[in-house]
């Protein structure tokens, strides 16, 4: 029974492989979106190697995978093992690729071994997370305790910020379902996820309420220490293939839309449910800033193509992205 619910568990991993990846070290707290395949017994990632997250990566430090769609969640916590050889990074690569690629009419390939593309890699930090544990998340998952706890703000290239209000409120309204990153200053870490919902405005400052099952709430939420957290709202998103590109040695991407939120957090109120402690919570958010990355950097023939691409797609997501770049690309 349980090697099934893990097989479960992993297949809902493989089709829903866009994930939220988390680092922690003794200097912060990061988060970035990233796509992670299924490679043998372990999952291949890469971050750019500008993204202050990949600097920071060491062999053997702990990370937290998280997986979701709009109702459902799945982590898969382990050690990171950094990839060193061009050649087998470069293998990983054509692994990624070939997943989104093959079934195309004329699906594309990267010939790692011309200049252009070598020079591709050199800004990329190819790593594989080693699996220790995979678990559903239905209620709050402890991480451990930290000396302290710093989140390092989501690495987002200016042509991708995302500062607008009624924007970010939208996304929120669209997307309730949140992955909530829990801290404090003694260095608790908690992650659960949750449908939050803007309640009010007070003093020109977002409100969010929601209502959380929890079996035990002794280690969670039996202190005096008051709590900051990570709000995660995630839009549509998407594989972008470089065939699309009239730009040549360009290389795969991902275009989605995120929204991080700071705040703090209160219990409204507490009420027995099944065996179960409903807890009425609220998060008074602070600052939030979104990523929107859909093409904005790239050339207007690209993003035109692109465009028209996913416009003719059967899939929803690719429709989605596609409605949101005539948007926020073509401007």
């Amino acid at each position: 029974m349980e090697s099934e619910n893990k097989r479960e568990l992993q297949q809902f991993v493989d089709h829903n492989s866009f994930c939220t990846f988390i680092t922690y070290h003794e200097d912060g707290l990061f988060v970035s979106h990233i796509n992670l395949i299924n490679v043998g017994d372990t999952y291949f990632g890469h971050l750019a190697a500008a993204n202050p997250q990949a600097k920071r990566l060491r062999n053997n430090s702990t990370a937290i995978a998280l997986f979701k769609n709009n109702k459902k969640a799945v982590h898969i916590h382990g050690r990171i093992s950094l990839i060193r050889s061009e050649h087998h990074l470069s293998c990983m690569l054509d692994n990624l690729i070939s997943k989104y690629e093959n079934g195309r009419s004329t699906p594309w390939s990267a010939k790692w071994n011309e200049p252009e593309f070598k020079m591709q890699l050199k800004g990329i930090v190819g790593f594989h997370l080693l699996p220790g544990k995979i678990q559903d998340t239905a209620a709050p998952v402890d991480i451990q305790c930290m000396s302290t706890v710093k989140v390092t703000p989501i690495y987002t290239p200016y042509h991708f910020v995302e500062k607008r209000p009624e924007i970010l409120h939208q996304l929120i309204r669209d997307n309730p379902f949140c992955t909530v990153i829990l801290h404090n200053k003694n260095g608790y870490l908690s992650i659960f996820h949750i449908d939050l919902t803007i309640s009010s405005r007070e003093n020109e400052k977002l409100v969010l309420e929601g209502r959380l099952l929890i079996a035990n709430t002794k280690q969670l939420f039996n202190t005096n220490d008051t709590f900051d957290a990570l709000l995660i709202f995630n839009g549509p998103h998407t594989y972008i293939s470089p065939s699309w590109y009239k730009t040549p040695h360009s290389v795969p991407t991902w275009n989605y839309i995120t929204a991080h939120a700071e705040s703090t957090f209160t219990i409204t109120n507490t009420k027995n449910e099944d065996n179960n402690l409903a807890l009425g919570i609220r998060f008074n958010i602070s600052q939030i800033i979104g990523k929107y990355k859909l093409s904005q950097n790239r050339s207007p023939d690209d993003k035109c193509n692109v465009i028209s691409a996913l416009s003719e797609s059967s899939c929803l997501a690719d429709f989605k992205v596609a409605e949101l770049m005539k948007i926020f690309s073509l401007v």
